[in-house]
């Protein structure tokens, strides 16, 4: 279902101007930042380091470090950290950081905040590093004071681990500071909340609002271009803006649409502009469980039909830190937001001096390009997803339905202490409530697998999608909320997830098979003599009709996985040993050594005269057994 390329052009600093730097060497004059033609945009001696051409958005303008804000003393040494940064810094993948990770993790994160404070100690970097006291002083600060401090073991950490012999700052962290960051944050996340669903009732009323909204200006959409192209691409008259402003109005016979969204001038109808970005994001997200940044890197062609399914393409870096083009499943209906935006955004630029080669504008284009001429590069609009077109205040304040659906979800969680879910309350959206609702509801209703879902939200692990679909057991039914044609789809694609689950954790297996069926797996693979991956590719689409036709299933088990399409009478009594002899079983050397390693923690936990000890170690016993003879089959 979800097809996946990555960019061939780097977002990463490191690729387009580290290789060619040296750190020992690094001067007033070094390049930080230079543009896709080679263009230099930042040198070390700037205040402000632009980092925008190696973000994945290259259009947003988060990606700047503003060296601005820390005092002139400490400037050239918190520049010189940030470079090391540049130079050394790596993902959890290995890779090289992103631009927006820089920004937020480590300058905004670490570097400015600890700057601040050895201002007000009248200390600098070198007192920072190399006196343990003060590192910890500083640690037990940012806790005490409720500050974030979550990016500081990966900022020390990445310090520690990094020499070399030009960089003038070497730490190393004693155990008492480490020991105090790792109770502080295992303290955070016992108290963190998880983002919650949106009430259903209140869901539902957004839908329909805002589809409400969406469809009343596609209505005009012809005039609502034309507007923009003719009157707002036009310097104000200064002298009677108004009235020329009501007489474009009159003219292009968008009186009821003004009148309705209460517009009266240029001021409020930019307003009203980033209100419609806001409301479609808003829908988006809803029909799509999309994050934030995923969203901004859409552009006006990003919806795409192929056989009668629809999907919305874009990019993501969340499945392994690299920049991929991926796509959504999502509603039939989303491709009007795209056509609003597609005639608004090219009317718009057409103002833009290149307007000629700018054939795929973003999706939420910035509203300064209808306050400013002759705008020379793209940016996009910073949206807050509550600021959007009305919805009725009386619609979205929580009732005592909706505190009850809240603790149906999470009954252990007190809501009513907390100040955002208080009685009488307006809801405030944010866009991940949409992915996990998204989630709830959809496994709420038995046709969404966990699989499609990790799919579609791009999580890495299973067990994210698992946290987000938490509470899924008791809630309302997807239908009542999400389009006909959205659930056909995500049902739909669960024969082709399985299919692929099943061709990448069986047929390409990295260790041997055991167990009935996974010696008949190993059995063909040593039957094959052409092209092993030309065979599988060959043979994907007839295994896809065995899943599809419910001639075969896969589910992953503790011990490997099972292929049986009916109910498993073995699985209810938990007794795992049953996989050993079962003609569907697919068995794992690894996952065994993990169970029988579980067990053992299990067991430890009850008398040795007690019921359970004695159930938990005769089941244990036996898997050490059949454990003892997979082995010998693999040591033969």
């Amino acid at each position: 279902m979800v097809e996946q390329k990555i960019i061939s052009n780097s977002t990463y600093w490191y690729d387009k101007v580290g290789k060619t730097q040296e750190f020992s060497k690094v001067n007033d004059l070094t390049i930080i930042s230079a543009d896709n033609t080679g263009n230099t945009i930042s040198y070390f001696y700037d205040d402000i380091w632009d980092l925008s051409s190696y973000s994945i958005n290259s259009t947003r303008t988060d990606s700047k470090l503003d060296f601005g804000q820390i005092e002139k003393a400490l400037r050239k040494q918190a520049k010189t950290i940030a470079y090391m940064i540049l130079m050394y810094g790596k993902s959890r993948f290995g890779r090289q950081l992103e631009a927006k990770t820089i920004k937020g993790q480590y300058f905004r994160g670490c570097i400015v905040p600890i700057s601040k404070w050895l201002t007000e100690k009248n200390l600098n970097f070198s007192d920072f590093f190399s006196d343990e006291s003060i590192l910890f002083q500083y640690v037990k600060h940012q806790i005490s004071m409720k500050k974030d401090f979550i990016h500081l073991p990966a900022f020390f950490k990445f310090l520690s681990n990094t020499y070399h012999e030009s960089f003038p700052y070497k730490i190393v962290i004693n155990k008492k500071t480490k020991t105090y960051l790792d109770e502080a944050r295992k303290i955070r996340e016992k108290n963190k909340k998880q983002t919650p669903i949106i009430p259903s009732r209140i869901l539902s009323y957004a839908i329909e609002a805002r589809w409400n909204h969406i469809d009343y200006i596609f209505n005009h959409i012809d005039e609502l271009s034309n507007f923009i192209e003719n009157y707002m691409n036009q310097k104000a008259d200064h002298e009677k803006p108004q009235k020329r402003f009501l007489n474009a109005v009159n003219f292009y016979k968008l009186e009821d649409l003004f009148k309705k969204y209460n517009i009266n001038n240029r001021a409020e109808f930019i307003t009203f502009i980033k209100q419609l970005q806001a409301t479609s994001k808003n829908l988006i997200h809803t029909y799509s469980g999309m994050r934030s940044e995923e969203a901004y890197s859409l552009n006006i062609n990003s919806f795409k039909q192929y056989n009668s399914k629809s999907f919305i393409i874009g990019f993501t870096t969340k499945l392994d830190g690299r920049q991929k083009e991926t796509r959504w499943v999502t509603l039939n209906k989303i491709k009007i937001i795209f056509k609003i935006f597609k005639k608004i955004n090219i009317s718009i630029l057409k103002k833009h001096k290149n307007f000629i080669i700018l054939n795929n504008p973003p999706l939420f284009l910035s509203v300064n390009f209808l306050r400013l001429n002759n705008m020379e590069s793209l940016s996009l609009c910073s949206l807050e997803v509550n600021n959007e077109l009305y919805l009725d205040e009386s619609k979205v304040i929580l009732t005592p339905k909706d505190l009850e659906e809240l603790e149906s979800i999470d009954p252990f969680r007190n809501w009513t202490e907390e100040d955002k879910f208080q009685l009488d309350s307006r809801w405030c959206f944010t866009t991940h409530q949409y992915r996990r609702s998204l989630s709830v509801y959809s496994i709420k209703s038995g046709l969404v697998s966990i699989g499609a879902l990790q799919i579609q939200l791009k999580h890495l692990f299973r067990d994210m999608t698992l946290y987000y679909s938490n509470g899924a057991t008791n809630n309302v039914n997807i239908d009542k909320l999400y389009s006909e044609d959205l659930i056909k789809t995500l049902k739909n694609t669960k024969p082709e997830i399985k299919t692929l689950e099943f061709i990448k954790n069986v047929i390409f297996s990295d260790e041997k098979l055991f167990g009935s069926y996974g010696k008949k797996i190993e059995l063909k693979k040593s039957a094959i003599t052409s092209n092993y991956t030309s065979y599988i590719l060959e043979d994907k689409q007839k295994t896809l009709k065995l899943f599809q036709n419910g001639d075969l299933y896969y589910k992953e088990t503790a011990l490997g996985g099972c292929i049986s399409v009916d109910p498993c009478d073995s699985f209810l009594t938990n007794s795992l040993t049953e996989c050993f002899s079962c003609d569907c079983g697919i068995l794992k050397k690894s996952k065994i050594e993990k169970v029988i390693t579980k067990e053992k923690n299990l067991l430890a936990q009850f008398e040795r005269e007690s019921i359970e000890y004695k159930t938990i170690n005769m089941e244990l016993n036996q898997l050490k057994s059949l454990y003892q003879k997979v082995n010998g089959e693999n040591n033969e």
